[in-house]
């Protein structure tokens, strides 16, 4: 098994994004976006994509925000680049992903103009809650890295929700379809094999929310799990703002 994996082609990928900022009544914003991962899983991401033909990574991640948020932005500064492997289409795949701090020039949040269509919602979230909505490690180091370069202190790191972990959307598809509620948490302890951000007391409220029959999520659990996106967010998703509890749940 060792041999056939070191045995597949070598491909290197290289992609653009980062963060577009917008400061509104005295408060900075920062645009995500949703994307179902590889097992059709909602993630809140940064906007990214590759770098075209003859494009600059600074053009690159200028026009990949724009298609992914509509939002054009100003570049300010480069942030840092992030590198990992992965294996598809019977490749193994060494990407290269360079992040940028932009200022928010024009256009109204949406993911209208998306060509690939791969994002399924962008918002507005306050850059002080940002960290608690990324699932990866590494965009979180690039949140950090914005901080420092704003000459802020960045929050404490939450510890992530079901949301975050995509556990919600598992759960809506589970309750469709019947199967027991198991498959949850054995979904959400390969998430934590895979990523290392979930902790006992995590996979002990999921365990409960299972118990419960697959129902909402207890009053008062979303406010003691370290997420301050779920309060104060004003709107939907839809709308441009960040989405609360309840509305990831309907």
């Amino acid at each position: 098994m060792r041999y056939a994996r070191e045995s597949l082609p070598t491909v290197k990928e290289t992609s653009a994004g980062g963060l577009v900022l917008k400061v509104e009544d005295g408060q900075a914003f920062v645009a995500l976006i949703a994307r179902r991962n590889r097992r059709g899983q909602i993630e809140w991401c940064l906007p990214k994509g590759h770098l075209e033909l003859g494009e600059t990574a600074k053009d690159a991640a200028r026009r990949e925000i724009f298609e992914e948020t509509g939002i054009l932005g100003r570049v300010l500064s480069e942030l840092t680049s992030i590198d990992y492997w992965f294996a598809g289409s019977g490749r193994r795949i060494h990407k290269v992903v360079h992040h940028f701090l932009l200022e928010m020039e024009s256009g109204t949040i949406g993911v209208e103009n998306d060509p690939d269509h791969e994002a399924e919602q962008a918002a507005w979230v306050p850059l002080k809650e940002v960290s608690s909505y990324l699932v990866y490690a590494n965009e979180r180091k690039v949140v950090e890295r914005a901080f420092e370069l704003l000459g802020l202190t960045p929050p404490p790191t939450p510890v992530p929700t079901e949301k975050q972990l995509g556990v919600l959307e598992d759960i809506r598809a589970l309750r469709r379809s019947g199967q027991r509620a198991g498959r949850i948490l054995q979904a959400a302890r390969e998430q934590r094999e895979r990523e290392q951000v979930a902790t006992p007391a995590h996979l002990a409220h999921l365990a409960r929310l299972a118990q419960q029959g697959l129902g909402a999520v207890p009053a008062g659990d979303g406010g003691s799990n370290g997420n301050g996106g779920n309060s104060g967010n004003g709107g939907n998703a839809g709308s441009g703002s960040a989405p609360s509890q309840r509305e990831a749940q309907n």
